[in-house]
């Protein structure tokens, strides 16, 4: 959060807000959940695909949550 404030002041706002959507949803944050938990399994293992794919259509239904902060991506910060 500090990141963001500092490097993307005019973004902060709406980051909150992202946050706040994604941490309401509880779909997404038993995805997050799994994700932390598939660490564990094998590359091979189906289960790390079925995620995958879980992840990907419940974003997909729900581009908001989605990250927007562009303005970090067209930075220019020279040698750094």
């Amino acid at each position: 959060m500090i990141l963001v404030r500092a490097l993307a002041p005019e973004s902060f706002d709406d980051h909150l807000t992202q946050n706040e959507l994604v941490l309401a949803d509880p779909v997404y944050i038993a995805l997050v959940k799994r994700m932390w938990h598939a660490s564990d399994l094998e590359p091979d293992d189906p289960r790390v695909k079925e995620l995958a794919s879980a992840v990907a259509d419940h974003l997909t239904a729900n581009p908001a949550m989605l990250p927007s902060l562009t303005e970090l991506q067209a930075r220019d910060d020279g040698p750094l």
